[in-house]
């Protein structure tokens, strides 16, 4: 990808193990969290595709980081975050795209205004 002869490539989720996590320490901490049938529930995250002008950008927020911050995540356990519950890890993959992701690096101050801005995302 880096030097053009793949456009673009999908996969490598590296957020279900986060969520996985939170999902086990929180029934860990006495805090079960079911789907809206009352089962155990399953985490579904979209697939994306990454185009390769992002390349640069997905090393280092996936590859060499992760895509939630620690503050993000611990919003997700029920120490953190008492209200907690399965809706919040549905809602978080319906939101989770590249283009989001990032925007909360820019939003963090980890991506510049000028980088921002040359990635012509909204």
């Amino acid at each position: 990808m880096q030097n053009g002869k793949i456009a673009a490539a999908n996969g490598a989720h590296w957020i279900n193990p986060n969520f996985a996590l939170t999902l086990i320490t929180n029934a860990l901490l006495g805090h079960e969290l079911t789907d809206s049938n009352g089962q155990a529930p399953e985490l579904v995250v979209p697939v994306m595709t990454l185009p390769s002008e992002l390349v640069d950008f997905y090393d280092e927020f996936w590859i060499q980081s992760t895509p939630y911050s620690d503050e993000e995540m611990q919003q997700f356990v029920v120490t953190w975050n008492d209200d907690v519950n399965f809706a919040d890890f549905e809602q978080a993959m319906a939101d989770y795209t590249i283009e989001s992701r990032l925007k909360a690096k820019h939003d963090d101050g980890l991506i510049s205004d000028e980088e921002w801005g040359s990635l012509g995302l909204e």
